[in-house]
């Protein structure tokens, strides 16, 4: 709700507070959530940099990995990478049909939109 009312650098300033407060616990979760919020807030490179660390700590089987790699695609759409987005959706493919109905939706919804521009 806090994102949808511009409060994006609020939530920001809250999570690197709770990063310091609580350390090394929930740090994946503080991560990701991180991410969500700068890719929203446009801020594609800072977001591009935190995915190339957090994608070496995070399970591939696991939930936030999905949300984080439709991020991912997202980031590199907004950056005009076309060209990048569906070799690495064609490599990821049988992953990709593991995800959650949503992110599936949401990633096949993308790289239709990806065929059109190109």
């Amino acid at each position: 709700m806090l994102l949808h009312d511009d409060y994006a650098k609020y939530l920001l300033s809250l999570i690197q507070a709770i990063e310091k407060a609580t350390g090394q616990r929930n740090q994946i979760s503080l991560i990701s959530k991180k991410i969500i919020i700068l890719e929203r807030c446009n801020e594609y490179d800072l977001c591009k940099n935190l995915l190339a660390v957090f994608e070496n700590y995070i399970d591939v089987d696991s939930k936030e990995y999905e949300t984080i790699f439709y991020i991912k695609l997202r980031c590199m759409y907004f950056d005009d990478l076309y060209d990048d987005i569906l070799p690495l959706c064609n490599n990821q493919s049988q992953r990709i049909l593991k995800f959650s109905s949503d992110v599936r939706i949401q990633i096949l919804f993308m790289v239709g939109r990806v065929h059109y521009v190109l």
